[in-house]
């Protein structure tokens, strides 16, 4: 079988590692599937992509391209014929060229709700909208406006996040880690992870690590240092495809916590990276981190309050080695298997 999926722009982000994810758990399932995935703008991530597939042997499942003008017309570009599936992932301007394949779908993955306006006004030609998670369906099923089946593909985490877990990283610092990583904007609420961070500042025990596209302009470095913690913080404006679980054995090795303070999210990728990772995560409590953390009271803070996320950033501290635990049981559910299951249930439904 032959896919392609379509997506706008070759980042660091989610939607990426879910492509890479997938191509993945086919090749663990000895599942003779390629992927193409065409990208149509690179912003600095797509030759990392392409070492990534290379240095895990995955060329084989997973072929990356990126049109060679600007503006190039797709049907110059890829043969749309050659495809059994095709996978639009919120990026409505290809919309038209896609819609003459028989099995053409949509996958919605973004949090933001200005982003998703393209679901009320969707072809019939869609053969499904494909979403990550339960939760998220909930959430976006009242923004179509048409019959167009609505159906759950799982993510799910690969081997190498379990791997990590067991992972020798050598510790560098006295003090202990609280990281964040993520895009820095509102949505993943930059400025409340700042001010919990801020309120911590007296703690001589702890530091933060901040990663995220513009982590290192001046502007952002200005707003660390008007929140008084420039001397305990370290950014960073990326980390490569295949370097996030060596951050995350980083954070394990200092007994240290990820922090998503999130105000929405589709699935929760980073968050379920850390926890199959083993690094105690405390995050925003929305109904998405809520299900990756099975409800764990301890690991869930309500938006805005400040103070209760800093005294649960202490507490998961204190009691780093129990809730390291915990995160090692909620892993059990994020391997490939339940990806496997929902594609299965996909292409028995749509493929003839």
């Amino acid at each position: 079988m032959k896919i392609l999926y379509v997506y706008s722009y070759c980042t660091f982000g989610g939607v990426e590692r879910v492509i890479l994810n997938r191509a993945e758990a086919f090749r663990e399932y000895q599942m003779d599937i390629h992927i193409d995935v065409l990208f149509l703008h690179d912003v600095g991530a797509f030759q990392d992509l392409v070492v990534y597939l290379e240095r895990n042997d995955l060329t084989h499942y997973l072929h990356a391209m990126v049109p060679e003008k600007k503006d190039q017309d797709m049907a110059s570009f890829v043969d749309l014929a050659q495809y059994d599936m095709v996978f639009n992932i919120d990026t409505p301007s290809c919309f038209e060229a896609l819609e003459k394949v028989n099995n053409f779908f949509v996958e919605c993955h973004t949090p933001y709700v200005q982003n998703r306006r393209y679901l009320s006004s969707l072809s019939d030609k869609v053969k499904a909208i494909i979403v990550p998670s339960k939760t998220f369906a909930r959430t976006i099923e009242h923004e179509l406006r048409n019959d167009i089946p609505l159906q759950v593909l799982p993510n799910s985490v690969p081997r190498i996040f379990f791997d990590c877990a067991r992972q020798e990283s050598a510790k560098i610092y006295a003090k202990r880690p609280i990281a964040y990583m993520a895009r820095l904007d509102s949505l993943k609420n930059i400025d409340e992870a700042l001010k919990v961070f801020t309120r911590l500042k007296g703690r001589d025990d702890v530091f933060y690590v901040i990663v995220g596209a513009g982590a290192t302009e001046d502007q952002f470095i200005q707003l660390i240092e008007e929140s008084g913690i420039i001397d305990r913080t370290i950014v960073r404006s990326k980390i490569s495809y295949d370097k996030v679980t060596d951050f995350f054995a980083f954070l394990r090795a200092h007994r240290g916590m990820f922090f998503a303070p999130s105000k929405a999210e589709s699935f929760g990728m980073v968050v379920a990276e850390g926890i199959v990772s083993g690094v105690p995560v405390l995050a925003s409590d929305i109904p998405e981190h809520r299900a990756l953390l099975q409800g764990d009271a301890d690991c869930l803070y309500s938006l805005t309050n400040i103070k209760e996320a800093a005294d649960k950033m202490l507490q998961l501290l204190a009691r780093w080695d129990e809730k390291q635990d915990h995160m090692h049981a909620y892993a059990r559910e994020m391997g490939h298997a339940g990806f496997i299951r929902g594609w299965q249930e996909l292409t028995e439904r749509y493929l003839p």
